[in-house]
């Protein structure tokens, strides 16, 4: 087989077919661990709705389009807005779309991450054909940034972002399958997270709150009512730190843990309680604390895909024992869920 058809060969096996219904060309790199290929389609304007599946993308690009076509005016003029992909492709500003196939082939697996590119009016299809089988052609496309190490990218200063935070895990691994890796990581974790609020932490607050209602008259949640949850690697400690206010008005951080294989929730007092001024963004006093006895030393780790992967601090902060009894973990009154 050619290259062309050995690239759809192995993205037919880990794509849905819908996605290569127009694969057009496809290339592997000599050592066949590298693939790079697409799939042009050319909109029909009357049936924009069949491309629905092209809301699974969490963006695009937009090339060679009439600007001006794609923008909504308003109040006579003064103020516009983009008008969205499907309205584009409806009145035929969007004429081409590609869908773009990066893979790399990572300890016996094929990870296979896609873009959505969109081509409008001011170019001519053999245009677009000719800027696609470029990098087809070309040898510098498997040099790209995208098939190499996630290091490579911090080594060039952009650690600054927030997700980078999220890659650091992952630093050894090419980026592509950095991003695959993390977002799976990502859906596991707001799956059992969701599981836990639900069956868990919810109940636990509620009947808190009611039993207690003098200590516990209110939660105030970091980010509103989504509960921050620190998780374990194997996800089976789980910490949630907290403000709680008193009847007195008194505010105070919290830290509750879930301890999966006891089915207990315990209170963490390993920093004991200390009261809060009123403000609501508590996040500085969490990694106040945590990057005392831990690596967690910046406020972008709370409420990301990371979780706090050190056996020391668990073991050795949390899970202590003294005599068959915990050191720092307080039962609470209600401990089995």
């Amino acid at each position: 087989m050619n290259s062309k058809n050995d690239v759809f060969a192995i993205l037919e096996r880990h794509l849905p077919d819908y996605l290569l219904t127009n694969y057009t060309n496809g290339r592997l790199n000599p050592e066949k661990n590298k693939l790079y290929g697409f799939a042009l389609t050319e909109i029909d304007p009357a049936r924009y709705h069949q491309y629905s599946y092209l809301n699974e993308f969490d963006g695009y690009v937009a090339r060679d389009a009439d600007q001006e076509k794609q923008k909504t005016y308003s109040d006579g003029g003064n103020c516009y807005q983009l008008k969205d992909k499907e309205l584009c492709m409806q009145e035929g500003v969007y004429t081409f779309f590609a869908i773009i196939f990066f893979g790399c082939l990572y300890e016996g697996q094929w990870y296979i991450l896609k873009e959505l590119r969109f081509y409008g009016t001011l170019i001519s299809k053999p245009a677009v054909l000719d800027e696609l089988t470029a990098d087809i052609t070309s040898d510098t496309i498997f040099n790209s940034t995208i098939y190499r190490p996630v290091a490579e990218y911090y080594s060039f200063g952009k650690s600054a972002e927030k997700r980078s935070i999220e890659f650091l895990e992952f630093l050894r691994l090419p980026e592509l399958v950095a991003y695959n890796k993390k977002e799976e990581k990502q859906a596991l974790l707001a799956a059992h997270k969701a599981y836990l609020e639900l069956s868990v932490f919810k109940p636990f607050m509620d009947r808190l709150r009611a039993d207690n209602f003098e200590t516990f008259n209110k939660f105030n949640i970091l980010h509103g009512w989504n509960l921050l949850l620190i998780f374990s690697s194997s996800r089976n400690y789980v910490l949630m730190p907290v403000v709680v206010v008193n009847g007195k008005k008194e505010r105070r951080l919290y830290y509750f843990f879930w301890h999966e294989n006891e089915k207990k929730m315990y209170r963490w007092n390993y920093f004991g309680l200390k009261n809060l001024s009123e403000k609501y963004h508590y996040a500085n006093e969490i990694i106040e604390d945590l990057s005392k006895i831990c690596y967690w030393n910046s406020e972008d780790y709370l409420g990301s895909t990371c979780t706090l992967d050190d056996e020391n601090f668990w073991n050795g902060y949390v899970l202590t024992r003294d005599n068959g009894h915990y050191r720092y973990l307080e039962p609470m009154k209600f401990d089995r869920l």
